[in-house]
């Protein structure tokens, strides 16, 4: 019966056309989809990301068919004129939120805070920073986004708190129960001489240990030392952060992205860690300060506070996991089917993948697919407020092709605010960076003010000096301009997040190409009817494009849906995919469809 139908819409077709080309198309998209084989070198996998994770199940989750868009609230919107944005300029810019297609917004810290590191250290978990607004400012926020249909996650920092946080203030009077809230340790005495108790360093590049003079004891912080570590092996921490979780779950966000889980634990005989040569401080703490196996054993155990909330109104409440290291560190977050973990984990592999070969990106990519834990749902991030923004790191001509692979490939993109404009990292003096002490990381460079119009500080504030200097291109680059451009960085991107709808890159297959040393490829399909290619010169030379030698079943003419915005090609346009040329840095959208 299936093949009589199969053959009745090709006898259909030569009938419509007249050309015996659309025969060949159509047995190109038929057998496009079989076999789970590995061809010409190519990744090819035909049952779509996981049989597990295709149909009804994946469509009822809104956090995998859905956008992150990340705020640092600093620098979106300030509506009080004090040159730092605000939880109400993030209600103002909601109509924004909506025009761009995402579904959940993440905030950057918003709690109170000492301003070491730019809210990492909070001094209070249950409440909002004045600098802000007020709590009465975060309910109406959090009910606007949802009266528009978008989520909100907060994040979370559970590892530390700052120093001045009501906790620790009072751990150092040794006041009971907070005397073990933290890590505190005795000093090691040589010759009569005090010593920190081990060789640990922080992240900040100095000791992880801090001398208190009041209660003679060292404590632990492997960020500042402002930021002293708390003790997850005090049960009563451990309910403390639960409870953190549970007010602001009662407050109606839906869910969490946690800040530096893999710190939680540390070595409890405090051993030396070694100090290799040429091996990077973050890989040598793994396993003394880094990636415990308690720390993921935490996730799971918040994994449970969040469940008891979907249990409540059927409604997922998520949790998304920081974590840099390899594919094995990665996967131990999701925990297992008895005792669920973290329901995805920020993926950075593509961000690190700037000028690279196409080779490392279908091996990255695969290893990031399709050889994590069975279940585990994927991520893409390449840009953030640490990491700064990927048009800087791609390049200008790049980012409309990194942008297509980061929202058409399977998984959950959590896109960095600005860069759907093709916003930069800002150079900053010294001086300039007040958070981020002598530039240390250089982080603060991604984190200037939005661009939202060519007015004095681009829309972003109406004082002269902001917290942070507006990046001086805001003039050509912002909202209004590129809305009104006839192509943009931001009307393509607007244009992949509404063809990201579509069932085939919800459920579709997936399969990668190396087309050439520099020209990366990959294609999404899910019928006999309709096919996607997203093809990309990584290179810095034009290519010359068979797309026939390398997918010998692929369509002889293909439609271009989307192209970057510095491609000789034009949205709608007819293309023979075994002879065309891609220019240096270029991308396409291809639309393979019999009818």
């Amino acid at each position: 019966m299936m093949y009589f139908i199969f053959a009745f819409l090709l006898i259909f077709s030569i009938i419509l056309t007249g050309k015996s080309s659309n025969l060949v198309n159509y047995e190109n998209n038929l057998i496009v989809n079989h076999n789970n084989i590995l061809e010409n070198g190519n990744i090819k996998h035909s049952d779509g990301i996981r049989n597990q994770d295709k149909g009804k199940n994946t469509k009822s989750e809104w956090w995998k068919n859905g956008i992150i868009y990340q705020i640092y609230p600093r620098s979106f919107k300030d509506t009080t004129g004090n040159g730092l944005g605000d939880l109400r300029g993030v209600i103002e810019k909601i109509p924004y939120l909506k025009y761009l297609g995402i579904d959940t917004v993440w905030l950057n810290p918003i709690h109170p805070s000492a301003g070491i590191d730019s809210g990492y250290d909070i001094i209070d978990y249950r409440n909002i920073d004045e600098l802000f607004g007020s709590m009465d400012d975060y309910d109406e926020l959090i009910e606007q986004l949802h009266n528009n249909g978008i989520k909100i996650l907060l994040d979370f920092v559970p590892n530390h708190t700052s120093d001045q946080h009501e906790w620790f203030v009072k751990s150092v009077q040794n006041i009971e129960p907070y005397s073990d809230y933290y890590v505190w340790v005795d000093a090691k005495y040589v010759n009569g001489t005090r010593q920190v108790p081990n060789n640990w360093i922080s992240i900040m590049k100095n000791s992880m240990w801090e001398w208190n003079e009041q209660r003679q004891q060292y404590y632990l912080h492997q960020f500042y030392k402002e930021q002293p570590d708390l003790n997850y092996k005090n049960p009563l921490v451990q309910k403390e952060i639960k409870d953190v979780m549970r007010f602001w779950l009662d407050k109606g966000v839906d869910g969490f992205r946690i800040d530096a889980f893999g710190c939680l634990y540390e070595r409890q005989d405090l051993k030396d860690a070694p100090s290799i040569p040429k091996i990077p401080e973050k890989q040598q703490r793994i396993g003394y300060t880094k990636c415990l196996d308690e720390s993921y054993d935490e996730i799971k155990s918040w994994r449970v506070v969040l469940d008891e909330y979907k249990k409540i109104n059927s409604e997922t409440k998520i949790m998304t996991v920081e974590i840099y290291g390899d594919m094995d560190l990665l996967k131990k977050c999701f925990g297992n089917t008895t005792h669920p973990g973290a329901h995805f984990v920020l993926n950075f592999c593509l961000g690190g993948l700037a000028h690279h070969p196409a080779k490392s990106f279908v091996h990255n990519l695969n290893e990031s697919l399709f050889k994590s834990t069975p279940g585990a749902w994927p991520s893409w991030v390449i840009g953030n407020h640490d990491i700064g923004h990927p048009t800087t790191t791609f390049g200008e001509e790049m980012i409309d092709g990194i942008h297509m692979v980061q929202l058409l490939l399977p998984g959950t993109p959590v896109v960095y605010m600005g860069d759907e404009l093709g916003m930069t990292n800002t150079y900053l003096r010294n001086d300039q960076s007040p958070n981020d002490i002598n530039n240390i990381f250089l982080r603060e460079r991604g984190r200037t003010p939005f661009q939202w119009d060519s007015t004095a500080q681009a829309g972003f504030s109406n004082k002269t000096i902001t917290w942070l200097p507006v990046n001086p291109n805001y003039v050509t680059r912002n909202v209004e301009y590129e809305k009104s451009a006839t192509k943009s960085h931001l009307k393509i991107f607007k244009a992949l997040v509404n063809l990201r709808k579509l069932e085939v890159f919800c459920t579709g297959n997936v399969e990668f190409y190396e087309v050439s040393k520099y020209v990366f490829a990959f294609s999404r399909s899910n019928s006999i009817l309709r096919s996607y290619f997203v093809i990309l010169n990584l290179g810095s030379e034009i290519e010359i494009i068979n797309l026939r030698k390398i997918k010998r079943l692929l369509p002889y003419k293909m439609k271009v849906r989307i192209s970057s915005l510095n491609a000789e090609q034009y949205t709608g346009e007819i293309i023979r995919t075994d002879s065309f040329t891609l220019r240096p840095n270029a991308a396409l959208v291809l639309e393979s469809s019999f009818f």
